[in-house]
């Protein structure tokens, strides 16, 4: 059963099915809107005074005729729009029909019977007639959310109830829509097949750029306050949601895209991009003269985005964005509050933190959005001010950071131990008084000094005994061993060290750790026990202070015996296990001939023994060869050109042999050495030296069939697309389709030295011209005189020439780019021929139009 709010949209279907003939007659209206809005952005008061007042004359042309469009038009739609309550204007956020839903479950649960049939078709005959006959966007009278649920939503519901005929009304309305956003020749890649198929079912394009290249402080990188990571974002995504709404799908159109600073932005309390900019970054970027919307170009508004970076950076406020010397200055702070904000972490991390911060910054600034834009909107290699600033505080910050580092590195166990846990604070009057030694050396009230704490409880002692104090005599027990020993070290002198060590540890085993928990003989021993049997670790002892919970005194004192007895005697112990290893040989066996007999004589054993490495090594080079050939093999079959795409079995097939070679290879790394026979005057080095070479082999080769396996399934997932758009890429035409129609349309078959190729070869050089670069193709045709025949024949003016041979190779608007490259050519051109750069391809063309001849 049609409930009264589906009537409602019907209702209101119906009303704007007996408005067409009036929205029509609205198109020259809004043409006319258009072409003042354009001529108002163009004209620049800030270089030209009576720019300001031609822009008056224009803004107050421009009111009269918005407020026509709006008497006789737009307020019409609104005022039926509230009537019917299908949804509210005045919530940006939410503009779509109010309970459509409705509808759609009506017809998914084909509850209707059949007099709602008849009120369904007669809604959606006037719906059809809508899309067949309205010349105008919907754009211009309903607001963004309606749109859309009118071209596909309304569509879903209606689909049932289509006639043939409603289809083909229907796709002819697309196909028209379609041809005023051709493809063109340089869209036709993957992308470019999706999006001219997205067009003709009426859904949104996607970008044939990678759009993250064009975001600004993409995630807060930069690390900005709320409000301003926050402004930066709004306005980006209403930047992307327009440019979306107008079908851009390619760069330079991006770029150059008008942007409407004045619309409201969904979800804002009626906040614009000018308003954001004006109230939030402090820069007033619109013209309130102008009651019209304003719309900026895309490249001008990120400009001012990147101004607002510069203008932050300059404040040398963000941490982030700290000039070298400030960042110095704070760089302790800075620590600290990492370091107190942070579970585990010492300085070294702080350090890795902050060039890893470095890292991505830098790699943040490589995106070509912080380079140089044209008012035209070509982008330049040259970086903006910010991004040349920027860059080098980051550059001198890693050299600072990276010595910080490296004195980091430098320090000893113990040090580094101490600088985590020392802390800077100023000094007091109570501490002046506690330390009369403070005075003596000058220290004042106020002064900046550091101190190590003393331990609060018992976890904290234990740690500062192991990490520092023992740690420290540790350290200068290592000392001594260097010293003594110097580079003579051999597993002699190490277990000559740790003799005296084990006996100590013997004789004080023998003692009675009752005794040593007892506490009250300090021997060594006793203490040696307490320490090794864990006493001062004991939740029940009662803790004071630090000096007073171990055992401190001249001769015995706990540090040392945990420096010598626990530290030093580990360190010497894995010293020794090193200085064994180098003594063993390689893991591996040796092996005879088979024929080898020790009655022979000395001549024949030794002969016999050299053809049996020979054939080891042999056999070690051959597996290595093979393997290297295999794997080269299956890459090349994998990246080499086809005519088609893979199917999927085939590519299944290709991942299954990667991971067989990936198999052998894990094996063969547990496989030992067959070292030969080794006998006076045969040795076994180059088996080893081949063997080895043939480890690293399978080890490198197991890391490199990983990223293979990545790349396969990269490639597999192209084909799968490729496959999947095959109908839709036969349905659109080839580039050189394209510019051959054009061409002969505009007489280029008729020229001479076109006349003297052959068919074959003129289809040749057409689509060479369509598949090169626009230097290449203004010298080619410039040789073969085309120019000259536009001219006479079909464009009174070179301005219209220019605007035209741009257009069919996608060029800039106005055409500047193609007057560029023919003026290159000229003698005595005063071109800028660092930007057009024809002139380089003369002697090319006419080689490769004789190679045709």
């Amino acid at each position: 059963m049609i409930t009264k709010r589906v009537k409602d949209i019907f209702c209101f279907i119906d009303f704007l099915y007996s408005n067409i003939e009036n929205f029509n007659k609205k198109e020259r209206l809004l043409d006319e809107i258009n072409k003042l809005r354009k001529i108002y952005n163009d004209l620049d008061p800030k270089t030209n005074f009576e720019h300001k007042f031609e822009r008056e004359e224009i803004a107050e042309k421009g009111n009269k005729l918005m407020d026509i469009f709006h008497r006789e038009c737009k307020n019409t739609i609104n005022e039926k729009i509230n009537e019917l309550e299908i949804t509210d204007l005045t919530n940006i956020g939410n503009d779509h029909f109010y309970h459509i839903g409705e509808f759609i479950i009506l017809v998914e649960t084909q509850k209707y019977d059949k007099e709602d049939v008849k009120l369904i078709i007669e809604a959606k005959e006037k719906y059809v007639s809508i899309l067949e006959n309205l010349k105008l966007s919907l754009d211009n009278f309903l607001p963004y959310g309606l749109v859309k649920d009118f071209n596909e939503i309304l569509l879903d519901c209606f689909e049932p109830f289509l006639s043939l005929d409603d289809k083909l009304k229907i796709n002819k309305s697309k196909e028209i829509q379609f041809n005023k956003h051709m493809v063109t020749i340089e869209s036709l890649d993957i992308q470019g097949i999706r999006n001219a198929v997205n067009k003709l079912k009426g859904k949104s394009i996607e970008f044939e750029f990678d759009i993250n290249n064009w975001l600004i402080n993409d995630k807060n990188i930069f690390e900005f306050s709320q409000d301003i990571s926050l402004s930066l974002l709004t306005i980006q995504a209403e930047i992307l949601k327009q440019c979306k709404a107008q079908n851009t799908s390619k760069l330079n159109d991006f770029l150059k895209s008008e942007i409407n600073i004045s619309k409201l932005i969904s979800g804002t309390n009626e906040l614009s991009i000018e308003r954001i900019f004006k109230d939030y970054l402090d820069l007033n970027i619109g013209s309130p003269e102008l009651e019209i919307p304003m719309t900026v170009n895309v490249n001008i508004l990120l400009g001012y985005l990147k101004v607002e970076l510069f203008r932050i950076y300059l404040e040398n406020t963000n941490n982030l964005f700290l000039h070298t010397e400030k960042y110095k200055e704070k760089f302790q702070s800075l620590q600290e509050e990492f370091i107190n904000s942070n579970i585990d972490v010492d300085k070294s991390d702080f350090i890795r933190n902050e060039l890893a911060k470095c890292k991505s910054l830098l790699k943040e600034l490589e995106k070509p959005v912080y380079n140089e834009i044209s008012i035209l909107g070509d982008t330049e290699n040259e970086p903006c001010s910010f991004k040349k600033q920027f860059s080098n505080t980051l550059d001198k910050r890693q050299s600072f950071l990276n010595s910080k580092l490296e004195e980091f590195k430098n320090l000893s166990e113990s040090q580094k131990y101490e600088q985590s846990i020392r802390v800077s604070r100023d000094v007091t009057e109570e501490d002046l008084e506690k330390n009369p030694l403070f005075k003596q050396i000058g220290i004042k009230e106020g002064d900046n000094y550091s101190q190590i704490p003393e331990p609060k409880n018992r976890e904290e002692a234990i740690e500062r005994l192991k990490k520092y104090d023992a740690q420290k005599r540790f350290e200068y027990l290592k000392e001594m061993f260097s010293q003594k020993y110097g580079n003579s070290i051999n597993v002699k002198i190490i277990e000559d060290e740790l003799k005296p060590i084990y006996k100590f540890i013997e004789e004080a085993n023998n003692l009675s750790t009752l005794d040593a928990f007892e506490n009250k003989d300090t021997s060594d021993y006793l203490e040696y026990l307490r320490l090794a049997n864990r006493y001062y670790e004991n939740v029940n002892l009662p803790y004071y202070t630090y000096h007073t919970y171990f055992n401190y005194g001249q001769k015995n004192n706990s540090l040392l015996i945990y420096a010598k007895y626990f530290l030093y005697k580990l360190w010497l112990e894995e010293k020794r296990e090193i200085y064994t290893k180098r003594n063993t040989q390689t893991i591996g066996y040796f092996s005879t001939p088979h024929d080898f007999n020790i009655d022979d004589d000395w001549d024949t054993r030794k002969k016999k023994c050299e053809m049996h490495n020979q054939a080891i090594y042999r056999r070690y080079e051959k597996n290595l060869k093979n393997g290297e050939e295999q794997l080269s093999d299956l890459v090349s079959k994998m990246l080499s050109p086809k005519e088609k795409p893979l199917q999927t079995s085939e590519y299944d097939l290709l991942e299954r042999q990667f991971n067989q070679i990936k198999s052998i290879c894990s094996i063969a790394l547990n496989s030992k050495i067959d070292k030969g026979c080794v006998i006076e005057g045969v040795g076994s080095s180059l088996i080893e030296n081949k063997f080895n070479e043939l480890q690293e082999f399978h080890k490198k080769s197991i890391v490199d069939i990983d990223i293979h396996l990545k790349t396969l399934e990269g490639l597999k997932k192209r084909d799968l697309d490729r496959n999947y758009n095959s109908k839709q890429t036969e349905q659109l035409q080839t580039k050189a389709q394209i510019l051959n129609k054009v061409l002969y349309k505009y007489g280029f078959f008729e020229l001479e030295k076109i006349k003297q190729l052959s068919e074959k070869n003129q289809n040749i050089l057409v689509q060479l011209i369509s598949d090169s670069q626009l230097p290449y193709v203004i010298a080619m045709l410039d040789y073969l005189n085309y120019f000259t025949y536009l001219e006479r024949n079909h464009f009174k003016t070179k301005y219209r020439l220019h605007i035209e041979v741009s257009k069919w190779f996608n060029s800039d608007k106005k055409g500047r780019a193609v007057r560029g490259n023919i003026n290159c050519l000229l003698k005595n051109s005063t071109e800028n021929k660092k930007r057009y750069t024809a002139f380089k391809h003369t002697e090319k063309v006419i080689r490769d139009y004789e190679e045709l001849k």
